[in-house]
C-alpha cells in the first residue's frame, strides 16, 4: 500500500507537469517534483471526507458542510514579472549571490537556468537529455537539483556556473527534492523505506541506507522539506487527516516533536522558511493556489497574492523579497517577484 501511494504521488506530479508544460516535453517517466493544481476542499465534520469547497452537503454521508467564507479584498504586494518566453518557467530558488535559479522548458525539455534578480542575464546551466528540476541553492553558492539519469529521480549538485555536476544519492531510490541546511547537511524526500519520508544526509551525499537519517516518517507521504535558520525542518504531509489532505508540519532535525502548523479547508503545501523565521507556503483554501505567509509556529497566516490563476512555489530572497511562479499572464507559467510585508 505504501509503495502504491508513492507511485500515486508520482502520477499526480506528472499530471501537473503536463498541465503547465504540455505532452511534447515530457516522457512518461520524466516526472517533475512539483505541486499539483487542485481545487480547495472542505472536510465533512461527520465522516471527515473531503468535498469540493462550494458544496453545501457532503457527497458521501449527506451531512451539512460548514460554509467556507471568501476572504475580503485586501492590499496585496505589487508583483513584478521577470520572465516572458515560450515555455514553462517555474520552481525559483534565490541564491546567496542574488541570482535566481529556476526550471524552464524554454529550450529543450526541463532544464536549470539562472538569471539576475531583475530577470536579465539568463543562462542555462544543465543541458541533459533526461530532464533536471527543483534547483535549490546551498549556503556556499552551489546548486542542488533533481535529475533523471537512470531509472529513478536523483539528487545532484553543481557549481553556480553549471560545472562539476555530481550525483549525491543512492541509485536504487526515488528522490523528490533536496534542500541544504545552515550547517551544510541536506534534507530530502525519498522512498528509501518504500514510501516517501524526510531524510538528512551529509553534504557529500549518501551511498546506502546507513548514511541517511530518517527524521519524519508516517504511513502517509512526507515531502517538501525546508530548513529553519535554527535547524528545524518544515515539511508537507498527509498525516493527521483524510488521505489527499496536504498540510504543513515541523519537526526537530533529530526527528523529535512533530507539530502541525496548518489545517484546511484546502491543501497547504510548499513551505519555504525565511531568514526572519517566517514561512512562505502555497494554499488552496480560497479556491485556487495562492501564496501565503505565517510565523514559524503557524500563527498569523496572511494571504499575499490575489489572482484567478495559480500562484505557487514561493521562495525567500534578499531584503525580504519573494520569488514565485504563476500562470496569471501565461498558462505555461512565469517567474514573478514581490516584497514581503513587514513582520
Amino acid at each position: 500500500m505504501n509503495s502504491m501511494r508513492l507511485w500515486i504521488w508520482v502520477f499526480i506530479i506528472a499530471s501537473a507537469i503536463l498541465a503547465i508544460g504540455g505532452w511534447s516535453s515530457l516522457s512518461p517517466l520524466r516526472t517533475m517534483p512539483s505541486p499539483t493544481i487542485a481545487q480547495a476542499k472542505v472536510a465533512c465534520p461527520k465522516c471527515k471526507k473531503l468535498n469540493v469547497r462550494t458544496a453545501k452537503v457532503c457527497a458521501f454521508c449527506k451531512a451539512k458542510l460548514p460554509v467556507v467564507a471568501t476572504p475580503p479584498k485586501a492590499n496585496y504586494p505589487a508583483v513584478t514579472r521577470l520572465t516572458k518566453v515560450k515555455g514553462s518557467d517555474s520552481q525559483p530558488s534565490w541564491g546567496p549571490d542574488g541570482r535566481i535559479a529556476f526550471t524552464s522548458t524554454r529550450e529543450d525539455g526541463y532544464e536549470i537556468f539562472v538569471m539576475d534578480a531583475n530577470g536579465g542575464n539568463v543562462k542555462r546551466l544543465a543541458t541533459p537529455a533526461h530532464g533536471d528540476y527543483m534547483p535549490s541553492w546551498t549556503p556556499d553558492g552551489k546548486i542542488l537539483f533533481i535529475s533523471y539519469p537512470f531509472t529513478n529521480l536523483h539528487i545532484f549538485i553543481m557549481d553556480a556556473d553549471g560545472s562539476n555536476q555530481k550525483q549525491l544519492s543512492a541509485n536504487s531510490v526515488t528522490h523528490l527534492n533536496a534542500v541544504a541546511g545552515p550547517d551544510g547537511r541536506i534534507a530530502f524526500g525519498a522512498d528509501i523505506d518504500r514510501k516517501s519520508d524526510i531524510y538528512i544526509m551529509k553534504a557529500d551525499g549518501y551511498k546506502d541506507r546507513t548514511e541517511a537519517t530518517r527524521v519524519a516518517f508516517h504511513d502517509a507521504p512526507d515531502i517538501q522539506p525546508t530548513w529553519c535558520p535554527g535547524g528545524k525542518i518544515a515539511f508537507t504531509s498527509e498525516r493527521d487527516g483524510t488521505y489527499g489532505d496536504q498540510q504543513i508540519f515541523v519537526v526537530n532535525a533529530d526527528g523529535t516533536t512533530v507539530t502541525r502548523l496548518t489545517k484546511g479547508p484546502g491543501w497547504n503545501n510548499e513551505p519555504n522558511w525565511g531568514p526572519d523565521g517566517r514561512i512562505l507556503f502555497t494554499s488552496y483554501r480560497d479556491g485556487q493556489a495562492e501564496i501565503y505567509i505565517m510565523n514559524g509556529d503557524g500563527s498569523n497566516q496572511k494571504r499575499l497574492t490575489d489572482n484567478k490563476a495559480n500562484d505557487l512555489g514561493a521562495c525567500w530572497g534578499p531584503n525580504g523579497m519573494i520569488a514565485f511562479y504563476s500562470m496569471r499572464d501565461d498558462t505555461e507559467g512565469d517567474i514573478y517577484t514581490m516584497k514581503a510585508p513587514a513582520k
